[in-house]
């Protein structure tokens, strides 16, 4: 049991923190190196390159995760609270899905719920992280999918967000390599990455929870083996 929370929390520190930190640190390079802070950019690349080892340690890993921690609080309020708040929370309500679904699966999982929890669920967001906990215990390798949905999801919002940061810098080392009709391309290639980030985000977002209450009849079909 402890292994696998350890897992779980190196598989999200990697997906939710680390790798949009470090992403963070490249586009910040991004802008030094594109608007007046050229010398220094070249200073820090040439620095890194010589102590490899040091700069991994503490910018790689160090600042990266720091940095991670960050952008994912800052993704997670300007996405889900603000730009995105409303196809968020339709994708995230699972209970209202299975309500309006005319098949004996809503009784079933209803039934379940109330036979693990001993209340009727009202809310999907409650209801959700009570599934999650109880599924880690109870079904912890079915339940390491429904928590890679979450992880998955977090790294594409907070990568939606990022892209979108990138493309100035990028679009501007362009113009000066190349030419306008390139740099405008560039900025709908990076724009189009950020609705693909942001769609993959509210596409794992449904798959998370609709993952819930499948867990519970998952319980339920193990329970049904075991007694034959």
């Amino acid at each position: 049991m402890l292994e696998s929370l350890v897992a779980r929390a190196r598989f999200y520190d990697i997906t939710g923190y680390w790798i949009p930190g470090n992403v963070t640190i490249i586009i910040g390079w991004l802008y030094a190196w594109a608007f007046g802070w050229r010398e220094q950019a070249n200073r820090v690349l040439a620095y890194a390159s010589d102590n490899l080892a040091v700069f991994g340690i503490l910018i790689v890993i160090v600042g990266g995760y720091a940095i991670g921690h960050l952008v994912n609080s800052v993704s997670k309020l300007l996405l889900e609270k603000l730009v995105l708040a409303g196809s968020f929370k339709r994708n995230r309500d699972w209970l209202s899905r299975l309500q309006s679904d005319s098949s004996s699966k809503k009784d079933e999982v209803m039934r379940r719920f109330n036979q693990e929890f001993h209340y009727q669920p009202t809310s999907s967001a409650s209801a959700g992280g009570v599934i999650q906990g109880w599924a880690e215990q109870q079904l912890p390798a079915p339940s390491m999918t429904t928590f890679r949905f979450l992880c998955f999801y977090g790294m594409n919002r907070t990568l939606s967000l990022l892209t979108l940061l990138a493309i100035p810098p990028i679009a501007h080392i362009v113009l000066c390599y190349s030419h306008l009709c390139c740099m405008m391309l560039t900025i709908v290639l990076g724009c189009a990455a950020s609705v693909l980030f942001g769609f993959q985000y509210l596409r794992f977002v449904k798959y998370y929870a609709d993952s819930l209450p499948e867990l519970l009849l998952m319980k339920g079909e193990v329970k049904d083996e075991s007694k034959t």
